[in-house]
């Protein structure tokens, strides 16, 4: 009868040892992963904060090389004209900056159409005064505009982005 009692008894015990393997394995492992991750996501700031750093890093980078390569030019080009109109906008608004390619220009029968597509985001208001402020300067034209709600998940965090398109003519 002892014996019985002892068999199941070390059943028992290389049961709960095998389910707790498993449970470190699913679910404790990957927390404290995860918990590691936000640890040095904090230490390396927000995301607003590192996005601000990196707009500027880009912007210093960008002005480096438009010094390096149009410091002959005395006017500036529209792409300037906007970029600088966007980030002096910017700064004042609490936006940011997340996505500036290069203007796609079209040329046909002596007209040049430029096109710059912009995405930033923010609070829906500041967004809003940000299209306005654009609109208000008669140099651009504002083509296209969408909100869009883009939900970060490894931050938890939904942002609320605008894309632009806005176009200029040039005879």
């Amino acid at each position: 009868m002892n014996n019985k009692y002892n068999k199941r008894f070390k059943r028992m015990l290389f049961l709960i040892a095998a389910t707790s393997i498993l449970i470190f394995i699913i679910a404790i492992k990957p927390t404290i992963k995860l918990r590691q991750e936000v640890n040095e996501a904090e230490a390396m700031g927000t995301t607003e904060e590192r996005y601000a750093v990196e707009f500027e890093n880009i912007s210093r980078e960008r002005m480096a090389i438009d010094r390096y390569f149009f410091d002959n030019k005395v006017e500036k080009t529209l792409d300037d004209e906007l970029f600088a109109t966007i980030s002096n906008t910017i700064d004042t608004m609490g936006i940011y900056l997340s996505l500036y390619p290069p203007i796609h220009n079209f040329t046909d029968k002596g007209f040049t159409l430029m096109t710059q597509e912009v995405i930033v985001y923010g609070e829906f208001i500041s967004l809003l005064k940000f299209m306005n402020a654009l609109e208000k300067d008669t140099r651009f034209f504002i083509h296209s505009a969408s909100f869009v709600l883009e939900t970060d998940r490894r931050a938890e965090v939904n942002k609320l982005l605008l894309k632009l398109y806005i176009q200029n003519i040039i005879k």
